[in-house]
């Protein structure tokens, strides 16, 4: 059962928007299309691991980008599975190249085109999560449960090297997930949770979560001041926008309908934050009237707080 299924974080969306309303001229623009590139690929390896969960039985509680917070740190889990008798994490890398895992310095290097580039440990990583993972559980939930931690390749064609093969017992690839998990139950069987405390566990982490929301305009040096303004297409990323009485349309490739001006609303949160009055999102829709945005917003399935100009939206928790 998946309790917390794997979506498209806001950051990225938040980066895709960004990145299709800064002129090219922009001097950041390539910095933010490089940042894109990188999230999405580590985004879209997770995504392909996903597939290999389904095969696990018995099927177990499962939760994806998970962030949580303990004693004032932050920690996020790429994939959890919540057993009975014990949790699996998996933390997902999608790199490519040759990994070659370096255990007397707990250091990760990545060779790619004759370039030799070093990253922290991930078996490290993986740990760590793990830890804070358990103590999480121990202190919202008083539960001691074992947790093993597992570094997952993404990247089929990736290399993987180590100095010696115990770096490779909790470093596997993607297709050894229903094996991994297989085995790992072999050893555990000893049950700690009832399937109804199971599920309350699971509902309590994932109520717990903290969506990561990343200052794109601080890392890059731009201004909301720096985009493109005026209604875009879902579809097409086009400005090409069309509006005649309620009838909205995109010129580009066609599309038509409701999804056109709910894809506006959201960008403005995308690129503004919660909280936000008739006039910040003209900010955005430029020439619209403050009857029409208020005629449009009331439309959508928003939280409203206050009265008049001073009325503040926000967008309901998914």
């Amino acid at each position: 059962m998946i309790l917390k299924s794997r979506k498209l974080p806001k950051t990225i969306q938040t980066l895709q928007s960004i990145k299709n309303r800064l002129p090219d001229f922009h001097p950041s623009k390539q910095e933010v299309e490089k940042e894109l590139g990188q999230c999405l690929a580590g985004f879209h390896g997770e995504k392909s691991a996903d597939y290999y969960l389904s095969l696990i039985e018995p099927e177990p509680l499962i939760i994806c980008d998970l962030r949580l917070k303990y004693r004032g740190m932050y920690f996020q889990i790429d994939t959890m599975l919540i057993f009975p008798q014990v949790i699996i994490t998996f933390e997902v890398k999608y790199i490519k190249g040759t990994i070659e895992i370096k255990s007397h310095y707990d250091q990760t290097l990545r060779t790619l085109n004759g370039l030799e580039e070093g990253f922290p440990s991930f078996r490290l990583q993986a740990e760590r999560q793990g830890e804070l993972l358990s103590k999480w559980l121990k202190h919202n939930c008083n539960l001691k449960i074992p947790i093993v931690s597992y570094v997952v390749m993404g990247n089929l064609k990736t290399i993987v090297k180590a100095e010696n093969k115990e770096d490779l017992l909790h470093t596997i690839p993607m297709q050894a997930i229903p094996k991994t998990a297989h085995q790992l139950l072999s050893r555990y069987q000893n049950k700690k949770l009832s399937v109804k405390k199971a599920l309350e566990i699971g509902e309590k982490l994932v109520s717990a979560h903290e969506e990561n929301m990343i200052n794109w305009y601080k890392k890059f040096g731009i201004s909301f001041n720096d985009l493109k303004k005026g209604f875009t297409c879902p579809n097409c990323t086009s400005f090409n926008i069309l509006r005649k009485s309620v009838k909205w349309w995109c010129d580009e490739c066609g599309l038509q309908g409701q999804k056109i001006y709910k894809y506006a609303v959201e960008e403005v949160f995308l690129l503004l934050g919660e909280g936000l009055t008739n006039r910040q999102f003209r900010l955005l829709f430029i020439s619209t009237s403050p009857q029409s945005v208020k005629r449009l917003l009331r439309k959508m399935d928003l939280q409203r707080i206050g009265s008049g100009s001073a009325t503040k939206y926000y967008r309901r928790r998914d």
